[in-house]
């Protein structure tokens, strides 16, 4: 058989090599591989970049088994500034011993089981609520959000204080602390179960048990749907403080909320061009260079159009163009296979990733330093909370939404001891000559 023009000639000299030692145009699924140029991967899978190399993930580590798997989890510190690290599990809020991991029951019987934890931290206390469970004290007092205060050893409902104009203070999906007050979103009047799915409501400061009645806002009111998600904006765009400004995320719709929280100051602003959310859980504050090379923090979430965006309380921009296709049709085949999917997120600030948990052992990881998306297979699907180890270096906890096992990501080498397979392909190499006749070939690693 003859040989091919390009090789009549030794092969050590017919095949030039091609250096691939620039890899910052990382996963680029949209264009053809002949298209692709040679700093982009036509597929990826468990490889990210490390100060400009292409290195494998590392992997996860179980800590403990549960006994079912967990609604909610939360890591934050306490008043005596120590890490503290909480389960919701079956209907019981734990508390999680950061050496041993051992679980010590807190209350039980605090929320439904099976249903999703809102929370947050307000002066070193933790909040939460599952948007629908209400709870009394005997005396005709009711509420749907309840704490927990580890120094003071305290727990219970969030019960009214009592003081004028105070209303039995709801449940809701979603809540945030916002200028020393706790705000929160999609309610459900604890005293009457009437919903309020485009409602906010917040406190008095640093007081959660006094929510005047009239301290509310009605976002969108009544159109875009439900109110899924509400977050600080935590960004410094100009003309945005980044301490005046709540993100509000419903689903077909998106609002900057602005000024004082009173009902006469607060005031929604359409965000342009911005996309409505699919979960409230895939929505977080992430560090990004503009194009000038300055850092702002922008907010990241899944959209209702299945693609990611971002949005810095002036403009909102579709993050996954380069990808669009792959990872619309991945969203969409999870939610064919279930329609209840649930989606999650998390901020690796050690690997500066915008995380995002798509379901069926996958999660797409935006590289805010590179601009540029890789995806990790193998770890399992999960309930995320980022937190700091003993020495406040930046670690991510996980509990599997398959095993119920609370697991240690970004540790070791291998995932719970199975060999992580990390690979990525290139774009066809011409060897040196795109014009010449040649043979492609596609390269593995």
């Amino acid at each position: 058989m003859p040989k091919s023009p390009s090789l009549n000639q030794p092969v050590e000299d017919a095949l030039k090599a091609v250096a691939l030692t620039d890899f910052s145009g990382m996963l680029n699924s949209e264009l053809d591989i002949l298209d692709l140029p040679l700093n982009a991967w036509a597929d990826v899978s468990n490889f990210k970049i490390v100060k400009g190399k292409a290195v494998g993930r590392s992997g996860y580590q179980v800590l403990k088994a549960l006994a079912a798997i967990a609604d909610g989890l939360a890591f934050f510190y306490d008043s005596a500034l120590a890490r503290r690290l909480v389960a919701w599990v079956n209907g019981d809020i734990y508390s999680v011993d950061l050496t041993t991991y051992t679980l010590t029951l807190v209350e039980a019987g605090t929320y439904t089981a099976g249903r999703r934890i809102a929370h947050c931290v307000l002066n070193n206390i933790l909040y939460y609520s599952d948007g629908s469970t209400i709870r009394n004290d005997g005396g005709g007092n009711t509420s749907g959000i309840s704490y927990y205060n580890p120094v003071a050893g305290t727990f219970g409902a969030v019960y009214t204080s009592g003081t004028a104009a105070t209303i039995q203070t709801p449940a809701c999906y979603w809540m945030c602390a916002y200028n020393g007050a706790l705000v929160i979103g999609n309610v459900t009047y604890s005293d009457t179960l009437v919903k309020g799915p485009d409602t906010l409501l917040w406190s008095n400061v640093l007081d959660p048990t006094t929510i005047v009645g009239t301290n509310l806002f009605k976002v969108g009111n009544g159109q875009g749907g439900v109110i899924k998600c509400v977050t600080p904006f935590r960004v410094g765009a100009e003309g945005v403080s980044p301490y005046s400004a709540l993100f509000v995320a419903k689903t077909t719709t998106t609002y900057m909320m602005t000024g004082a929280l009173t009902p006469g100051t607060l005031a929604e602003v359409l965000l342009s061009g911005a996309i409505g959310c699919t979960d409230g859980y895939t929505v977080q504050a992430v560090p990004k260079a503009d194009e000038g090379g300055r850092r702002t923090t922008q907010i990241f979430w899944l959209g209702s159009d299945r693609q990611v965006w971002s949005t810095d309380g002036i403009s909102a921009n579709p993050m996954t163009l380069n990808i669009q296709n792959e990872f619309r049709n991945w969203i969409a085949d999870r939610i064919s296979a279930n329609a209840n999917q649930e989606f999650g997120s998390y901020l690796d600030v050690a690997s500066q990733h915008y995380v995002l948990d798509v379901g069926g052992n996958r999660q797409y990881c935006y590289d805010y330093f590179n601009n540029g998306w890789t995806k990790y297979n193998g770890r399992p699907d999960g309930i995320w909370a980022a937190g700091k180890d003993a020495s406040s270096q930046d670690v991510v906890f996980m509990v599997d939404r398959a095993n119920a096992n609370l697991c240690q990501v970004d540790i070791n080498t291998t995932d719970n001891g199975t060999a992580i397979a990390p690979y990525f392909k290139t774009a066809a190499i011409h060897g040196g000559d795109p014009l010449g006749k040649k043979e492609l070939a596609l390269l593995y690693f």
